[in-house]
This record gives C-alpha cells, sequence and structure tokens, in this order.
C-alpha cells in the first residue's frame, strides 16, 4: 500500500500568500509613518536649537549694554541705545572678545532688524566711524513670519520706536528699563522674550 503524501493545496497557497503580502503592506507602511515622525521630531528638534542660539545671542547683547553713544559715517552722533521707525534695534555693547589684541575697542556697535524672513544680526568693525561703512551680517533666524522690538519704560508702557532725546528728562518714570522681542517662526511658533537693561536709560 502506498504511503499518502500531504501537502498544501493551491488555495492555502494563495491565502497564505496573501496574507504575508498584507503583513508586508502593514509593516512599509508602519515603517515608513516612524521614519517620517522621526525626520518631523528632528526638524523641530533642530530648529528649537537654531531658535535657542539665535536668542541667546540677543540675550548677550542686551545684558552687555553700556550707555556709549557713537559717531556714524557722517558725523552724527547716534543714541546708545534706539528703535528706529523701521523697527531696527541698534544699540552699543561691551564685552567683543580680543584674543589676538587687534588695536581696537572692546566696545561694539551692534544692529537687529527683520528682513526677507530672516532675523539678521549686523555689526560695525569700528564704534566711531569716520566714513559711511557697512556692518557685518550674519543671519541667525530664517523662515521667520514676524520679529518686533519694544523698549519698555518704567510704567511698563511699549514702544516700537525709541530715541533718548525723546524722554522728558524731567521724569523719572520715562526710562527704557527693559526690551521685549516678539518673534513668529512659520508655522506654528510663537516666541516672547523680555530682557531687563543693566540699567535704565
Amino acid at each position: 500500500m502506498k504511503n499518502k503524501i500531504s501537502g498544501f493545496t493551491l488555495i492555502e497557497i494563495l491565502v497564505a500568500l496573501f496574507i504575508f503580502g498584507i503583513i508586508g503592506i502593514v509593516s512599509g507602511q508602519l515603517l515608513t509613518q516612524t521614519l517620517s515622525s522621526h525626520k518631523a521630531l528632528s526638524l523641530k528638534g533642530d530648529r528649537l536649537q537654531e531658535l535657542h542660539r539665535g536668542l541667546q545671542i540677543l540675550q548677550r547683547d542686551i545684558l552687555q549694554f553700556v550707555d556709549r553713544p557713537i559717531r556714524d559715517g557722517y558725523g552724527e552722533t547716534r543714541e546708545a541705545f534706539l528703535i528706529g521707525l523701521d523697527g531696527t534695534l541698534e544699540l552699543t555693547r561691551s564685552g567683543w572678545r580680543n584674543p589676538l589684541g587687534y588695536a581696537r575697542s572692546e566696545v561694539q556697535r551692534v544692529a537687529y532688524t527683520w528682513q526677507d524672513n530672516k532675523l539678521i544680526r549686523g555689526y560695525w568693525n569700528e564704534l566711531d566711524r569716520a566714513t559711511i561703512s557697512e556692518p557685518n551680517y550674519q543671519t541667525l533666524l530664517e523662515g521667520i513670519e514676524r520679529a518686533e522690538f519694544y523698549a519698555v519704560d518704567a510704567r511698563g508702557n511699549e514702544h516700537m520706536t525709541w530715541a533718548s532725546g525723546n524722554k522728558n528728562p524731567n521724569d523719572p518714570l520715562d526710562r527704557i528699563v527693559a526690551l521685549v522681542v516678539r518673534i513668529e517662526i512659520e508655522p506654528e511658533y510663537f516666541v516672547e522674550r523680555i530682557w531687563e537693561l543693566p540699567f535704565a536709560i
């Protein structure tokens, strides 16, 4: 009597292949979603680190502010701290490191402006400029929907523009004591920081 050989029928093989195919498709989709989520988190982490670095540079300049007006290339005096009509923040800061010992001041003039969806920091090599000169520029943040600077007086009022010459010398509260920075980053971040100046101006 011959031994009966058992095996899979064609239908069973097709069903098994179908099941394995479904498992493969689901596994592939899960892997794709996992990789996409990891990439999104990585990009968000990089974005937050970039924001943190940019705000650290701005904070350092604010906390090292000194009341030192400068002379521009036209021979005009520019105040130590001002916010212009175009929203540009400009100030004088100390602590400009000089490890190579160049013949220059350790006090530096810097400016911050929002342009072409970028937060840009400018700085001059000379404090008092004998000629008209352009600052050196560095981009701190990109993809910025809006960046605004507000001077805060001792009453807590915010000013979109400020120059010390506008203050009332007989009013002790008409002084700037802090700076507010508001930054809107596409598409979902909004950041607000307030820093006290080292002294009222």
